[in-house]
């Protein structure tokens, strides 16, 4: 989806296949969109099998609208480069729920893109194995049963691997790791 003008747009895709594409599985670009205008995309229960590049791609480019994919129960597997990928300082991609498998990377960022999770995605099988995410800290006030998962729903964990910098959804950083 690439969309013009510089409105905004939503989308929602639901039930998606993406199978055996020369390039992206899904591609959800703001680079032909410009400022107000953002393009946001919530993917479910879709699948993105054995396509070129990758499975779900939020891209975008400097200057023009900022791009955001919501990935939940769905499926990227046997993909050329990576499962998911998020490229540009104004494009981010969430993923929960879900399963990356047998791709070459598990996933990709360019130029200050964010990827964040929700910490309970079935990640196993790619050739290249992604960084560790680290977890979201453990306040005071939690109790020592809470499983980390419970605080990885709570809070989400965000990574940006140009800067090296990971902090949950209230900015504090983080200290423990998590796969994607």
């Amino acid at each position: 989806m690439r969309p013009t003008g510089n409105g905004a747009v939503k989308l929602t895709l639901t039930g998606v296949e993406a199978a055996s594409n020369s390039l992206d599985g899904v591609f959800v670009s703001g680079q032909f969109s410009f400022p107000p205008g953002t393009v946001d995309a919530v993917v479910v229960d879709s699948k993105a099998v054995g396509n070129g590049t990758t499975g779900f791609n939020s891209f975008s480019t400097s200057g023009h609208a900022p791009t955001s994919v919501m990935l939940t129960n769905s499926v990227s597997i046997g993909h050329g480069l990576a499962g998911i990928s998020a490229s540009s300082s104004v494009a981010i991609l969430r993923i929960g729920h879900s399963t990356v498998s047998g791709n070459e990377q598990t996933w990709t960022t360019s130029g200050n893109a964010v990827i964040e999770t929700f910490g309970d995605n079935y990640v196993t099988g790619n050739r290249t194995a992604a960084p560790r995410f680290r977890r979201a800290p453990r306040g005071d006030n939690h109790s020592t049963h809470q499983t980390e998962k419970s605080l990885l729903r709570a809070n989400v964990v965000r990574f940006a691997p140009e800067s090296g910098q990971m902090a949950d959804r209230l900015g504090r950083s983080a200290s423990c790791h998590e796969q994607l």
